[in-house]
């Protein structure tokens, strides 16, 4: 029988697949669709420069709460920063506390602020760890995002 199903140039046996490899196709599905709207979404923009790829993995995690918020709040870019709360219309001017020129986003606070220590702390940690200062790096890299939570002069 072996000998000439080897004959056949055709499959004449239908093999079903198991569940695990339904729940496999059916999780990739949803993920290439969530893909698909999260890359074209007008919601997020900002943290899709942090994270452009959708996942089921979790982002950042830290024993202590206190800087899991905080730091995730700034990969969300929903913290204390004047942009933001002028958004919400918390402050009257998103102007960035230090150097009074710019509007204060996220960005601004943690890389291109000139009056920040924060900002050359950064700068240099990129540096020397070789990560490109782009807000979306800085915002992934475990070190940096370390580097960030311990010289931050104020609540985020």
């Amino acid at each position: 029988m072996a000998q000439a199903a080897t004959r056949n140039t055709a499959v004449d046996t239908e093999l079903n697949l198991e569940i695990l490899e339904f729940n496999i196709k059916i999780k990739k599905f949803i993920l290439e669709k969530w893909q698909k709207q999260w890359s074209t979404s007008h919601h997020g923009q900002f943290y899709r420069k942090v994270e452009p790829r959708v996942s089921l993995d979790i982002k950042y995690e830290h024993s202590s709460r206190y800087k899991e918020v905080t730091l995730t709040r700034l990969r969300l870019g929903k913290c204390w920063v004047n942009e933001y709360l002028a958004r919400i219309n918390a402050v009257y001017s998103d102007r960035c506390r230090s150097c009074k020129i710019s509007s204060e986003t996220v960005e601004h606070f943690i890389l291109l602020c000139p009056c920040s220590d924060l900002c050359k702390t950064v700068l240099s940690a990129c540096r020397l760890m070789n990560v490109s200062p782009e807000i979306g790096k800085v915002l992934s890299t475990g070190k940096i995002l370390d580097i960030i939570f311990n010289n931050l002069s104020r609540k985020i």
